[in-house]
């Protein structure tokens, strides 16, 4: 599609079903993502990765708890070769609460790193549109283990 139609915008949903068959999950992927990496290089184009995240220690995501980096599933490899990446943070039992997304890399700059802004769902159009946030969101730095 990249080469002959000159689409500029790929999503690939699910990343993890390139890994269904792989012996080694994280082996399998670091080989995935330096391909993808290197056909989005060469072929001039963006790719969107949707992926799968681990269970975190504390909070839960679907209670709506803070995504980090390291929770993408299959290990470093997807922060390793990405140059941005973004999460979606929502309570899933309070469907009318805003949506938090934040963004957890900015490779090119790394001015937007720890930006947050809310999200909206509208039943009607379902489409998102962006709200503020009632409260603060804090940036945690987990090498200090203090917000900011």
């Amino acid at each position: 599609m990249v080469l002959g139609l000159g689409i500029k915008d790929v999503f690939l949903d699910h990343l993890t079903a390139l890994l269904a068959f792989a012996e080694d999950d994280r082996k399998a992927l670091d080989v995935i993502m330096a391909d993808l990496a290197s056909l989005v290089e060469q072929h001039d184009f963006t790719l969107y990765l949707i992926s799968h995240l681990t269970t975190p220690d504390g909070k839960a995501h679907e209670e709506g708890g803070r995504v980090l980096e390291k929770q993408f599933t299959g290990g470093r490899a997807i922060a390793r070769w990405s140059h941005n990446m973004f999460a979606l943070e929502r309570d899933k039992q309070r469907p009318d609460d805003p949506t938090t997304f934040r963004i957890l890399k900015d490779r090119e700059t790394g001015d937007a790193t720890g930006v947050t802004f809310g999200l909206q769902y509208d039943r009607d159009t379902g489409r998102l549109f962006e709200v503020d946030l009632e409260e603060e969101v804090k940036f945690r730095d987990e090498t200090q283990g203090q917000d900011f």
